[in-house]
């Protein structure tokens, strides 16, 4: 029974986009998906999981982008609360779970919600920590970055990105 409580990591393709998640507890205790925020990972619930890990059989991905999942370019791979939805719900998918518990943090809420609100049989309970429910609620800043998207503009996108992404725009946020 141990061995369940140690934290295995695997990787997944989906739309040809390496998946990581990490998985701990016993597949046959309740399901609990946890969906990380920005700027992070799976990595961000490695103490959660170990706390968890005796009660249930917890899963969390890392998006496309994040962490130790793969990195498409934006040229080929739309980075969109719609898209990377798809690409979670392909996933729950591939691991064939169900009666989910969905633990979404930050950037995890718009993206359980997308699946939640077209999958609602999925869901045993929901587990929300400051995740944001509406567009408004994103900022300025990220609401830029999907007109960016929207718009096709992958200089524009690099550009935000790369100071969201630096020492300033982190203190920003």
């Amino acid at each position: 029974m141990e061995q369940h409580y140690k934290t295995r990591y695997h990787k997944v393709q989906i739309e040809d986009t390496d998946i990581f998640y990490r998985e701990a507890g016993d597949p046959q205790q309740p399901v609990i998906l946890l969906l990380h925020g920005f700027p992070s990972s799976s990595h961000m619930f490695r103490n959660l999981i170990e706390r968890l890990a005796p009660h249930y059989h917890l899963i969390a991905p890392d998006y496309p982008g994040f962490g130790f999942s793969g990195c498409p370019s934006p040229e080929v791979f739309t980075y969109s609360f719609d898209h990377l939805a798809v690409i979670m719900e392909k996933f729950i998918d591939r691991l064939h779970l169900s009666a989910i518990s969905f633990y979404m943090q930050d950037y995890g809420g718009p993206i359980g919600f997308r699946i939640i609100s077209k999958r609602p049989e999925l869901v045993k309970a929901l587990l929300i920590q400051n995740a944001n429910v509406y567009l408004e609620g994103l900022g300025p800043d990220v609401q830029k970055i999907g007109a960016l998207a929207e718009a096709n503009d992958v200089t524009g996108l690099k550009a935000a990105a790369n100071y969201m992404m630096s020492f300033e725009g982190i203190k920003e946020q």
